[in-house]
């Protein structure tokens, strides 16, 4: 925990990005040759928007609706790795430090899915803590008369989860989603990575009736 705290203070950069307001300023848009032109963006809503046929691109081909200005410096080390930002965005809104302390909560009733998605999450994190509590305090003594080795040890099939719910939920959801947008024909829903949770929710339950049972019994 200690390298991987020098490693975070010392290598972990701050990605907060604070766009700039669009009120009164030129807004980069794309006309029919792809020439960029800049359009107000007070009057941008009189602008005609054309569709674009996604069929029609080639996969080869890339447009950006936006050119990167590459010749904006970089921050320097201590910008980029600077322990709080207070930078925020141009805004009449009042911000106070009391709104990020409910904001989480106000978000977690608000949104089924993140509520769904954080329950799980903290359902995970309790079998864990469930599992480190128990193996110290029953494996020790008879009839199991686990040796430490041993107690410790016990902690290889979490590990062996944990790397196959890495392959789970990293490849196995993207190849799912792909699969299910193809299908929608082309439309893809962010939640959509929530379907395949169930899977792992349910393992969980029933794993740990498996377990507390198991011990029960003795």
């Amino acid at each position: 925990m200690g390298v991987i705290t020098l490693v975070m203070i010392f290598c972990l950069e701050e990605t907060k990005y604070t766009p700039p307001p669009l009120i009164g300023h030129a807004v980069p848009v794309s006309n029919d040759d792809g020439q960029l032109t800049t359009v107000s963006s007070t009057n941008k809503d009189q602008i005609d928007s054309t569709s674009i046929d996604a069929s029609e691109i080639p996969l080869t081909q890339h447009r950006r609706l936006v050119d990167i200005d590459t010749t904006i410096p970089i921050k320097s080390y201590w910008k980029r790795h600077a322990f709080w930002s207070l930078e925020k965005q141009a805004s009449t809104e009042h911000r106070s430090l009391w709104q990020h302390f409910y904001q989480p909560f106000q978000i977690l009733f608000t949104f089924p899915a993140v509520m769904f998605a954080a329950l799980q999450y903290g359902f995970a994190i309790a079998m864990l803590a469930i599992l480190a509590v128990t193996q110290a305090t029953l494996y020790p003594f008879p009839p199991y008369n686990f040796t430490p080795v041993g107690v410790g040890n016990m902690n290889l099939p979490p590990a062996i989860g944990a790397i196959l719910g890495s392959l789970f939920g990293g490849p196995l959801v993207d190849y799912f989603i792909l699969f299910v947008a193809k299908r929608r024909g082309g439309i893809y829903e962010p939640e959509t990575r929530l379907w395949l949770f169930l899977v792992p929710g349910l393992a969980m339950v029933v794993g740990a009736l498996m377990y507390g049972l198991t011990i029960a019994k003795v």
